[in-house]
C-alpha cells in the first residue's frame, strides 16, 4: 500500500497486492475480535470522544506532536481535494486507497461496537495507525520551505523521548493489573517472613517492578508458566524446601487453568481469593 501511495500511475496488479497487505493487516485483529465477541467486556460503548482518544494514544499522547499531526494531515487533505482554491473532480487511486483504508476500519468497528460487543479501543484500530502515518507523512512532505521540513521532522525523532525517557513504555509494565496484584500481596506484612510468591504470567519481573515501588522486598520465586501438568508439584518441591507456611499465586494476563486450581484447594487451604479483570492474587496456607 505504502508502495502504490507512492506513485500516480498505479496497476491493477499493484492495487490487487496493496489490498492483500490492508487485509493481512486486518487478519491479526480478527481473532481477537471473534473472541472477544463471546464475551463480556471491559470495553465502554463508543462516544463523540473515542476518535479524539484513540488518536492521541497513537501519538503517545504528547500534545505537541499531536499538533503537528492534525496541521500536516490538514496540509495532506487540502493538497488532495483542492487545486488552487477549486475542489478537485478526481482524486488519485491512491488517495482513494488510503482513505478507504482508514474509513472502513472505523466504520466496521463503530457499528460492532454499537450493536453488539464494544471493540473501538486503540489497541484493536491499531491497523489503522499506519495509514495515518502516511498521511502525516505526505502532509509534511507537501511542505514547500525545505527549513520547515527538516524542523518538523527532527522535532518527531526527538519527541521519541516521551516514549523512551518520560514515559519509560520500554522498561516498566503498563498494566494496572500487576499493581493491584502486588498491592494485595504486599497488604499483608503480618505474614511477610512466612509466605513466598508465585506467579503466572509472561514475566514475573511485572510484578517485581511493583514490589520495587512499594518499597516491599518481596520476590516470585518461580514463574508458573510452565505445562499444567507440572505446576503443583513444582509448588509442592519449592513450600516444602523452602519451609513456609503461606504462599502467594499471582496471576495477570493468563488465565490460570481451573484443574489445577481445584488441585491446589484440595492440597492447601485458601485463605483469599481476590479476583480483578485479567488478574488474580490467591493467598494459599498450608495444612
Amino acid at each position: 500500500t505504502a508502495f502504490c501511495l507512492l506513485r500516480k500511475n498505479i496497476s491493477f496488479k499493484k492495487i490487487v497486492i496493496s489490498q492483500i497487505v490492508t487485509a493481512l493487516l486486518f487478519s491479526v485483529q480478527f481473532k481477537t475480535i471473534l473472541q472477544l465477541s463471546s464475551l463480556k467486556c471491559w470495553i465502554p460503548k463508543p462516544t463523540l470522544d473515542t476518535v479524539r482518544k484513540c488518536f492521541n494514544r497513537y501519538w503517545g499522547n504528547d500534545h505537541i506532536l499531536i499538533i503537528i499531526a492534525i496541521i500536516a494531515i490538514l496540509i495532506y487533505f487540502i493538497n488532495t481535494f483542492t487545486v488552487n482554491r477549486k475542489i478537485k473532480r478526481n482524486v488519485d487511486v491512491s488517495e482513494k486507497i488510503l482513505l478507504f483504508w482508514i474509513f472502513l476500519t472505523y466504520v466496521m468497528m463503530h457499528i460492532k461496537s454499537i450493536v453488539s460487543l464494544p471493540v473501538l479501543v486503540p489497541r484493536t484500530a491499531g491497523v489503522i495507525y499506519p495509514a495515518i502515518v502516511l498521511l502525516f507523512s505526505r502532509g509534511v512532505f507537501l511542505i514547500k520551505n525545505k527549513n520547515i521540513i527538516i524542523f518538523l521532522c527532527l522535532f518527531v525523532l526527538i519527541s521519541f523521548r516521551n516514549i523512551f525517557v518520560i514515559k519509560h513504555f520500554c522498561v516498566r509494565p503498563r498494566k494496572q493489573q500487576f499493581r493491584e496484584d502486588a498491592k494485595i500481596c504486599v497488604t499483608d506484612r503480618e505474614i511477610l517472613d512466612e509466605s513466598i510468591v508465585f506467579s503466572y504470567a509472561h514475566n514475573k519481573k511485572y510484578f517485581e517492578y511493583y514490589f520495587d515501588m512499594f518499597n516491599c522486598p518481596r520476590r516470585v520465586i518461580k514463574n508458573l508458566k510452565i505445562p499444567k501438568r507440572r505446576i503443583v508439584g513444582s509448588i509442592n518441591s519449592i513450600v516444602r524446601r523452602n519451609k513456609k507456611q503461606y504462599f502467594w499465586l499471582l496471576t495477570g494476563h493468563l488465565r490460570f487453568p481451573e484443574e489445577v486450581l481445584d488441585e491446589l484447594n484440595k492440597e492447601y487451604r485458601c485463605i483469599k481469593h481476590e479476583k480483578l479483570i485479567g488478574a488474580q492474587a490467591i493467598l494459599f496456607a498450608v495444612k
